[in-house]
């Protein structure tokens, strides 16, 4: 009765007893997953840390501790407007919300002028960029008003001083902007949008708008710690730009990343 298990025998197969080597790789797995888990709190935790950090750094010099550094304070959905502003104490940002209110102003409540914003905050420092966008003519066109403010000494931040701490230049600054230019100009050529025989570079470039090849004429703003900029091309809908420029983000260009201290 005994050979059915053929104890000796070749068809004997029970459940193999695990060698050491078998649990040493179980145990190095169990700790890859443990590390792993621990790396994952750990990501989490320095995440939450910085938000509460950020958010309590700005919390004594807040007007209203209840709101955002920046809010919304006027906004009219039927005109697409929306007025900022900076919750900071001091003359600098009540100069600055002052200067807002009064370019704003003038597009309140009429279907001639949709009003947005967006801001950044990079440690010490805040942008804040205002966009006015005038419904004139055929195509829209975009005025970018950008405030660059470094908090711990309250100066509102002019190009050259952004521009010197970069350790940058204008010509690079054109050369960079070129450079963008023409991978958009080849994004319209592979898309089919328009032809080399239509229109080539040079002709890109005046449609654009040739002043917008002059650094000068840009709103520079701090994006995630780089210098960028906010550059008006113009817009056409022969070019699919109704679909090229819908967000803000369409027409900022990142320059630059801040210097190693």
């Amino acid at each position: 009765m005994f050979n059915k298990f053929k104890l000796d025998g070749e068809d004997y197969n029970p459940k193999k007893k695990k060698s050491k080597l078998d649990k040493i790789q179980l145990s190095n797995s169990t700790i890859i997953a443990i590390i792993i888990g621990i790396s994952f709190l750990l990501v989490l935790l320095i995440a939450y840390g910085i938000v509460r950090l950020n958010s309590n750094s700005y919390k004594n010099i807040k007007e209203d501790s209840s709101k955002e550094i920046v809010y919304t304070i006027y906004a009219n959905s039927n005109y697409h407007q929306e007025v900022p502003y900076i919750n900071l104490k001091g003359d600098l940002y009540k100069e600055v919300n002052d200067n807002i209110q009064e370019i704003a102003g003038e597009y309140l409540d009429k279907e001639t002028g949709a009003i947005t914003y967006d801001y950044n905050l990079n440690g010490n420092f805040i942008s804040l960029v205002l966009v006015i966008t005038e419904y004139i003519g055929d195509s829209p066109r975009n005025n970018f008003y950008t405030y660059n403010i470094d908090i711990t000494n309250k100066q509102l931040l002019s190009k050259e001083a952004l521009i010197d701490y970069y350790k940058t230049n204008t010509e690079e600054i054109k050369n960079r902007v070129l450079y963008e230019l023409e991978k958009a100009y080849k994004e319209k050529i592979d898309s089919g949008a328009i032809t080399e025989d239509s229109c080539d570079f040079d002709c890109y470039i005046s449609w654009r708008g040739e002043q917008n090849l002059n650094p000068d004429n840009y709103s520079y703003y701090i994006k995630d710690g780089y210098l960028a900029a906010y550059v008006p091309f113009e817009q056409y809908e022969a070019f699919g730009d109704d679909e090229a420029f819908d967000e803000l983000d369409d027409y900022l260009i990142l320059l630059k990343e801040a210097p190693s201290e």
